[in-house]
């Protein structure tokens, strides 16, 4: 199970509470006016899974089903961020984020959205 921490910039997180911080992102993300600004909220909760990645490589394997959540957190995540760059027409990003959710899931059930019309 994965119950150490992840580092951060200011002090070590648990992967749940990582998870919660890139999620607090994306939601700074859809709700400012500043695509800019949007774009890189999204980054930043990129890169604070990217730091939960690295810290889940050295950990055991997920054998239970707090681990699955936790991973199917992350792929949701990456997920909801592709479709935010996807929104602000960055396709090319948004694809980089769905595949990155692809491979958190153990079943791959993600089917690519179509570009957005907006």
């Amino acid at each position: 199970m994965f119950r150490s921490s992840v580092p951060s910039s200011q002090s070590a997180l648990s992967p749940e509470r990582t998870l919660e911080l890139a999620n607090l992102c994306l939601e700074n993300a859809r709700t400012t006016k500043n695509p800019e600004v949007a774009l890189e909220l999204c980054a930043e909760a990129t890169t604070v899974l990217s730091r939960m990645k690295q810290f889940l490589k050295t950990s055991a394997p997920p054998t239970d089903s707090d681990d699955q959540s936790l991973r199917e957190g992350i792929a949701t995540t990456y997920l909801e961020i592709g479709k935010l760059q996807d929104s602000l027409r960055r396709r090319d990003k948004a694809l980089v984020s769905y595949k990155k959710a692809d491979k958190w899931r153990y079943v791959r059930v993600i089917q690519l959205p179509p570009p957005s019309t907006v």
